[in-house]
């Protein structure tokens, strides 16, 4: 009997573990804007901060970051990245498409219309480049609270880990 009370009780201390971990999967946008550009590009991000805030309510999405990369000397092939966390991989290859970028803008902003909308959208677009999708798994993290201030330096490696395998990818 106290066998299977220790099966069963080691049984759901490894489900609640299992299942207390919240795997994050990200898109990265790499994005790149023309220096004739970047004063455009800087005002639709702060349009889309507000459009993505009204995602982040909804629960469609859980975050939203845009970083500025910086290489030195050298021009990068991208100056920015914007980052969308969502809470499962079907979200994630979901996205956000164009009639959820609308709904949450005509929420941000209730003084423009839907075609004025689009219309910011396109602009918008037209001001750079979306180069390069990346669609990632979170497999580890820090207990830390890292509290990042605008402004704040960070480098981060983005590696590739064999699906199944990536206890092995982390001990390496």
């Amino acid at each position: 009997m106290k066998k299977i009370i220790s099966t069963i009780a080691a049984i759901m201390v490894t489900v609640a573990i299992t299942f207390g971990q919240e795997t994050r999967y990200l898109v990265f946008e790499f994005i790149k804007v023309e220096s004739n550009q970047t004063y455009d590009f800087m005002a639709h991000k702060e349009f889309m901060e507000k459009i993505y805030q009204g995602a982040i309510n909804d629960k469609k999405i859980i975050g939203w970051d845009l970083w500025s990369l910086q290489s030195g000397a050298d021009p990068s092939e991208f100056q920015y990245i914007a980052v969308t966390y969502y809470n499962n991989p079907v979200s994630m290859m979901s996205g956000l498409d164009e009639q959820d970028l609308v709904k949450y803008a005509m929420i941000a902003y209730p003084h423009m219309n839907e075609n004025q909308v689009k219309q910011k959208l396109e602009a918008a677009n037209n001001c750079m480049d979306l180069a390069q999708r990346s669609y990632m798994q979170q497999i580890a993290t820090s207990q830390d609270s890292f509290q990042f201030r605008r402004g704040t330096l960070a480098s981060f490696d983005l590696m590739k880990a064999v699906e199944g395998k990536f206890q092995e990818y982390e001990k390496s």
